[in-house]
């Protein structure tokens, strides 16, 4: 008898491709330490390795996940620049006398009207005698209210009369004292300081300049101040860094003429006080402003600051912010132009330092509608005026150093070259040199701290540096999850095969 067996059954058709095994692909990706993991012999090092790409996988996430998430805050960056042209624009320059108004000019009845009134319609138009209204709204002191100006209902009058009685006074008074009418902006111009070819030295960059053509008039604090270079059609320049390169003024300040009494209110100071600042910006001199005392040659050196700002999401500027009466929009036009609007809009006209063509107010309008106003402006600034920051800005920062005049050496010459005695010339010339230190400037520019580019080189270079990952590494992982899907998809269940003995002999 024998017996043979059925043939073999066919091998599993259903096997797993090489190409789709983790051994395979472990073995043979770019990304650093997989092949450790599966070609190790110790089980150990197994561990290592695998705790070492788990290690590295964790710190690549968690940084890029803070560049993400620096992204999606906006977050920004300053980009610090130091240019050097051949040339540096001028700057605008200021310049006001401690002294509001000229004693040699003003009446007996502008007397009574500065005693009666003076202080009360400054304190309206300033706010105080050291500072301009809204610089206390822009830094924030919220508490400055009505009741903070010198002439309020308790300490206005001696009690025997309420304010309003002495308000109706007053305004009678006014009207004998001028039965043509009164107009502050008109009694300011005429009766205050002027600067003159007489009172005035005046060179730039070595050449003479004078008052009448090169200085524009304006209002703030003191009264009648000017401005040089204030004409933004105008370019003047300085080529040359240092002192005397610049604007130079030699100013009298005219110490003999002056009507400054501190029972009005005024200021005790003697002296010039002058800003610097962007031709396209009003000047606050009042409040930015620097003094030099008479007897003094000051040397104001300046170094320029330029600054961008982005718009939202990423700054709070607006680039389409213009303003009425300002070519450039600026913080402090801003304000200007806003406290302008309410006057217009509420009270009819506007005080004297404001721009644009509006009336100027009356002393009447002034003590009724304008006081509330200013305290309401100064308590809900914010919401009053809504003021954005500009996109970019030009500052110019001053820096003092100061000399006396004259030397005993040369006090002489100079009491015969002014004409005059060398007492009167410490006692009321003043000197300033206004020049640039250096021919460069700072330039600071916000801008994106994350952008999309940045992030994604920041993910390759984060997973390239803990785990050689790069592009390519990338497209085999997927390559690899595909082949898995498609092995996993395309696997048979497995077949049977029975094996039968078969006799082959046969009975006789």
């Amino acid at each position: 008898m024998s017996c043979c067996c059925a043939p073999k059954a066919p091998e599993n058709d259903d096997r797993e491709d090489d190409d789709a095994t983790f051994g395979h692909f472990a073995s043979s990706t770019s990304a650093h330490g997989f092949a450790r993991v599966v070609g190790s012999r110790y089980l150990i090092f197994k561990i290592f390795w695998a705790l070492l790409i788990l290690a590295g996988f964790s710190i690549a996430s968690i940084n890029i996940r803070d560049r993400f998430l620096s992204f999606l805050r906006h977050d920004t960056t300053t980009k610090m620049s130091m240019i050097f042209p051949k040339k540096l624009q001028f700057p605008a320059v200021t310049i006001c006398n401690a002294n509001k108004y000229n004693q040699k000019l003003l009446t007996e009845n502008d007397e009574k009207f500065l005693n009666s009134t003076a202080s009360i319609l400054f304190s309206l138009e300033y706010g105080d005698d050291y500072g301009d209204d809204y610089d206390y709204a822009e830094y924030g002191d919220e508490d400055y209210s009505d009741d903070s100006y010198p002439y309020s209902d308790q300490i206005y009058a001696d009690g025997a009369r309420t304010l309003e009685q002495e308000l109706n006074a007053l305004m009678a008074d006014i009207n004998q004292w001028y039965p043509d009418g009164f107009d502050m902006e008109k009694f300011t111009k005429e009766k205050g300081w002027t600067l003159n070819d007489e009172n005035l030295v005046c060179s730039f960059r070595g050449f003479p300049c004078n008052a009448s053509e090169d200085f524009t008039h304006v209002f703030t604090q003191f009264g009648n101040c000017y401005t040089f270079n204030g004409d933004g059609a105008l370019y003047r320049y300085q080529d040359q860094a240092g002192a005397g390169r610049g604007l130079t003024l030699g100013i009298d300040i005219e110490q003999d003429s002056y009507s400054n009494k501190l029972s009005r209110g005024d200021r005790m100071d003697a002296g010039i006080f002058f800003q610097v600042h962007s031709q396209f910006e009003p000047p606050s001199v009042e409040a930015y402003g620097r003094a030099v005392p008479p007897g003094f040659h000051a040397y104001a050196g300046l170094i320029r600051k330029d600054s961008s700002t982005m718009e939202p999401p990423y700054g709070d500027c607006n680039a389409s912010s213009t303003l009425d009466y300002h070519a450039v929009y600026t913080m402090s036009g801003c304000v200007a132009e806003c406290k302008l609007g309410h006057m217009m809009d509420r009270c009819g006209c506007k005080l004297m330092h404001l721009p644009g063509p509006g009336a100027t107010c009356s002393p009447e309008i002034m003590l009724s509608c304008i006081r509330p106003l200013m305290g309401e402006i100064k308590r809900s600034f914010s919401k009053m005026c809504e003021c954005e920051v500009p996109c970019s800005s030009v500052l110019f920062e001053t820096s003092l150093s100061y000399a006396a005049i004259p030397s005993e050496s040369t006090k002489a010459e100079l009491a015969l070259e002014l004409g005059t005695t060398v007492e009167n010339a410490r006692k009321n010339y003043v000197i300033i040199d206004v020049y640039f230190e250096s021919l460069n400037y700072v330039e600071s520019v916000q801008m994106q701290a994350v952008e999309v580019t940045g992030i994604i080189s920041d993910i390759g270079g984060q997973f390239g540096l803990f785990m050689g990952f790069s592009l390519l590494t990338i497209v085999e992982f997927l390559e690899f999850g595909v082949l898995r899907i498609i092995s996993l998809l395309s696997k048979k269940p497995n077949k049977k095969v029975d094996v039968q003995k078969i006799n082959t002999n046969k009975n006789p």
